[in-house]
């Protein structure tokens, strides 16, 4: 079985590079997930997590509210 089976029924998110941090951690928390594949025109580019989010934004003391998504990523 493949995960495209699994998932075929199902709604995902997902988030756009240009989304700010603050915007996929807000969505996050409102489908009370942990990760998001993040898309640059409608191609997979990254995944952005919760360790990102800990690691990159708030340890870094980065604002959430300015940073793009693509930054929790290497691409």
């Amino acid at each position: 079985m493949h995960i495209c089976d699994l998932i075929k029924n199902q709604h995902t998110y997902r988030a756009d590079v240009n989304k700010t941090v603050l915007e996929v951690a807000q969505s996050m928390v409102a489908r009370n997930i942990g990760a998001v594949p993040v898309l640059r025109d409608g191609v997979l580019a990254g995944i952005f997590s919760e360790r990102d989010l800990m690691k990159r934004v708030v340890v870094e003391r980065a604002g959430p509210a300015q940073n793009p998504s693509r930054r929790g990523y290497d691409a």
